[in-house]
């Protein structure tokens, strides 16, 4: 019965200590709600075979974009400003953020379906001093069906263009420039924005997580230290901020990119978690 009752009411007695503002708290907090990764079910999923052992492709994919995930969130905790867009999208092609869907319009090919023009102004995130190739969107028909497309960023005249924002996102446009279809599936389209929106709430956690630190170090040389307890109550504040912050990003980001790997990417969810992920 003192068992049972220990686990009902160990989340309220951590969240009272995490109120408190007290470092080493927070650390407990972390160490009370960590979990290990869980393996996704396999399901329906297609399978393939490696070496006599059959491997889910779905299951794959979804542990590639894990190991993504939590590289960008390692590289944003410990590089400064946008290096971390290395390992989320490589230096071989640009990719755009998710609502260039709505941003550039696609017209295709009477004699070849498969090539596109576009028009529009969308945002991409850029590794600085790269030198892509093209870059990979989601764009529309004016029908209002959706499509992945490639668009080599050297073409002639000035049909693409693209200008610095800063933070590593430079706007593109495209006047009639030339394209491919890289998939036409609304599922592939929704996949595409899905791991987009993952990928930019695994960078704010890693974020999140490089103020925490900073913040804990500003403590620790500040203030009196005492076993780990800060008594500054306005760093404890922030200190607790920036945890149940970096926590409930965390929480919601292991929800969304943990579904089964026979069902599609949670597309509503993700962009639920990208909206929080840029206010937390």
């Amino acid at each position: 019965m003192r068992r049972v009752l220990l686990f009902r009411n160990r989340v309220d007695f951590v969240a009272t200590l995490l109120q408190q503002g007290r470092l080493a708290d927070m650390l407990m907090l972390q160490h009370f709600t960590s979990r290990a990764p869980q393996k996704p079910p396999a399901g329906n999923a297609a399978e393939r075979n490696s070496g006599g052992t059959k491997v889910s492709v779905g299951e794959t994919s979804r542990r590639a974009l894990l190991t993504r995930c939590e590289a960008v969130k390692a590289k944003a905790m410990s590089t400064p400003c946008t290096d971390w867009l290395a390992d989320a999208y490589g230096s071989g092609e640009w990719c755009a953020l998710s609502e260039s869907r709505d941003m550039v319009r696609v017209v295709a090919s009477d004699n070849d379906p498969t090539r596109v023009k576009l028009r529009g102004t969308f945002p991409v995130l850029v590794q600085e001093g790269s030198s892509p190739a093209s870059v990979r969107l989601a764009a529309s028909k004016e029908s209002g069906e959706a499509l992945i497309v490639t668009v080599p960023l050297v073409q002639s005249g000035e049909k693409v263009r693209s200008s610095a924002i800063g933070g590593g996102i430079r706007a593109v446009t495209l006047k009639e420039a030339d394209g491919s279809v890289v998939s036409d599936a609304a599922t592939s389209v929704d996949a595409f924005a899905a791991e987009q929106n993952i990928l930019s709430a695994a960078v704010c956690s890693g974020i999140l997580g490089k103020l925490e630190e900073i913040c804990a170090l500003h403590a620790t040389h500040t203030v009196r230290y005492d076993a780990l307890l800060v008594r500054n109550p306005a760093v404890q504040k922030r200190l607790s901020q920036l945890a149940c912050a970096r926590f409930s990003l965390d929480a919601l980001s292991s929800f969304v990119a943990s579904a089964a790997v026979d069902e599609p990417m949670p597309l509503v969810e993700s962009v639920a978690l990208r909206m929080h992920a840029k206010h937390a």
